[in-house]
């Protein structure tokens, strides 16, 4: 069951706005799912200029008690009250965000098939876990740049998976933090697997090589 804090984090800005396909990019998407789902408010600020330098992207501050924290997993942990749960339910969140930690996110990010396979194996997981949960804000956080930069054809290819991401866009959390998200990340262009269907050559000088048929020498040319 989600608690509603009824408080506020502050999300400050560090550096410059992450690349879409970064752990960083997908740690702020998990936050702002978090705060979303948990009814607290994100306030955004910016560094001081006199602050101790620092090479985190950001950092979330609790209003409660001034806590500095800078991994993505832990603001998550805190927003859902992790340790009050019973130990079964928080063995249960505890394994799935191990899972992320130590085999998803280590994985490629340029490997989307990799990465929606790894997710396909994991179905169980995800079923298990409604939208607007402490895994499903980690684990969507995680998966959202491959599943949204992969062909539909391609994703088609792992149905427990793809069906999880339609019912993840439609809940209220995502709907309302992928707006602030997409703001505050930079777009990276996926580039694709280059086949015969997406080359792009003039037709009229374009080689069409047939293996079925013999090329042989021409008499006086130089071949």
């Amino acid at each position: 069951m989600t608690e509603k804090l009824g408080t506020h984090i502050t999300l400050t800005r560090n550096l410059a706005a992450p690349a879409a396909n970064t752990t960083a990019a997908a740690g702020l998407l998990k936050i702002l799912l978090a705060a979303q789902a948990t009814g607290t408010v994100v306030q955004w600020a910016e560094v001081d200029a006199g602050a101790p330098k620092s090479k985190q992207p950001y950092w979330v501050t609790l209003c409660d008690t001034q806590t500095r924290l800078y991994d993505a997993n832990a603001v998550v942990r805190y927003l859902y009250k992790v340790g009050n749960l019973a130990l079964s339910d928080r063995l249960a969140v505890e394994q799935a965000l191990e899972w992320e930690e130590k085999t998803l996110s280590v994985l490629p990010a340029g490997d989307l098939s990799a990465i929606l396979a790894a997710g396909e194996a994991q179905a169980n997981v995800l079923s298990a876990h409604a939208p607007a949960t402490a895994v499903s804000a980690v684990l969507f956080g995680a998966l959202y740049y491959a599943l949204s930069n992969t062909k539909t054809a391609l994703v088609s290819k792992y149905p427990a998976l793809q069906q999880w991401y339609a019912q993840q866009l439609a809940s209220a959390a995502v709907e309302t933090a992928l707006p602030a998200f997409t703001a505050n990340v930079v777009k990276v262009l996926v580039r694709e697997e280059p086949s015969l269907g997406n080359r792009r050559v003039n037709a009229d000088i374009a080689f069409e090589f047939d293996p079925s048929k013999t090329v042989l020498p021409e008499a006086g040319a130089k071949n």
